[in-house]
């Protein structure tokens, strides 16, 4: 609950971290948390190689993997019994995220230090061998999970495709690796007739400074068998192209409506970031007061989190409106004497 408690201070207070400390105060809080779980599970260690390990019986094992096995089944039938609800209501839920939910319950820290309280009170382990026997089977838990759930997340999600990159990212990436390249092989050129560095070895630095695009995986098409190239054509550079089998020309392939969609999702996305750090900018400049950036970002991560849904002007209409007695007379006295003038906005452009 202190955590939780913590969060939403932080959330409520963003705007008292810079934009600039954020990255540096994320790396040291992450570094005592690297420290803390340390100490943690040394502790852990020491305790149950003296204490539970002595204690234990030939049953123990085997109800160790039982707990296993009956904690994922009841975290799965809690998922299942609240499928239809979630599915439904915020972000939604797919089957497939409720797999992976499932299986990456991975335990920690935080039962570690509930397991080690209770080893520590008398008045819960009212017998000598409750407490080791809490403990360890709560640190075989988490080992379990870490071990066997922790190594195997990465491959369920690439099984059920949910690490797939969009097109829009793609492109992206690809405009990135583009203007990355031309910068560098501008710079590189001016440095090669620089008179200090003409007798460097600009063979080694390109080898070393190659930018390469982390979306594009090399296939067998394109590696050299023998020193031959194989006959297949090579992969394009762009993935909306295609090499004719026949001519060896290269084609374009028109993206399809879902492909549409997520093109435009991400780059909705894009513009929603990029807001988020003008507004962040504005406020250390002084032109936006906390109030309103604090305003202003969270409408932004609303519509960040609702799919193809962009910030619209009249969320801000109620942060607009001046309270107060002599607002309200003034509201009243132009209806009654008819001096209110109604806005007529143009109409939206048609998509037709």
């Amino acid at each position: 609950m202190a955590l939780v408690l913590l969060g939403l201070t932080l959330s409520a207070e963003r705007t008292v971290i810079s934009p600039v400390s954020v990255e540096p105060v994320h790396h040291f809080w992450e570094m005592l948390g690297y420290l803390a779980n340390t100490v943690l599970f040394v502790l852990v260690g020491i305790v149950i190689s003296e204490t539970a390990i002595p204690n234990l019986g030939r049953e123990d094992f085997p109800y160790l993997f039982l707990l296993y096995v009956t904690l994922h089944v009841m975290r799965l039938g809690m998922l299942l019994l609240f499928f239809p609800i979630l599915n439904r209501l915020g972000y939604g839920l797919s089957w497939e995220s409720m797999i992976v939910m499932m299986w990456g319950g991975l335990r920690g820290a935080v039962g570690v230090c509930l397991a080690l309280q209770v080893y520590q009170d008398v008045y819960l382990c009212d017998k000598a061998n409750i407490g080791p026997k809490i403990l360890f089977h709560t640190a075989g838990i988490v080992f379990l999970t870490l071990v066997i759930n922790g190594t195997t997340t990465k491959g369920l999600l690439q099984t059920l495709k949910l690490t797939e990159v969009t097109a829009g990212q793609k492109e992206q990436m690809n405009a990135a690796v583009r203007r990355i390249s031309h910068t560098q092989w501008k710079l590189t050129r001016g440095y090669q007739s620089y008179k200090y560095m003409m007798d460097a070895s600009w063979e080694m630095v390109n080898s070393v400074c190659t930018v390469a695009n982390p979306y594009i995986v090399e296939s067998e098409e394109t590696k050299k068998i023998g020193g031959v190239m194989t006959l297949n054509p090579p992969r394009p550079v762009k993935d909306n192209t295609t090499v004719c089998w026949q001519c060896n020309n290269i084609v374009l392939n028109e993206p399809t409506i879902s492909e549409y969609r997520e093109m435009s999702n991400d780059a909705r996305i894009g513009v929603i970031k990029a807001m988020k750090v003008h507004y962040s900018h504005q406020f250390e400049e002084g032109t936006l007061t906390e109030q309103a950036v604090q305003v202003l970002l969270t409408d932004a991560e609303y519509a960040e989190d609702i799919y193809l849904s962009i910030i619209q002007s009249h969320n801000f209409h109620k942060h607009m409106k001046v309270h107060g007695f002599y607002p309200w007379l003034r509201d009243k006295v132009i209806v009654r004497f008819g001096l209110h003038k109604e806005e007529h906005l143009p109409e939206p452009p048609s998509c037709k």
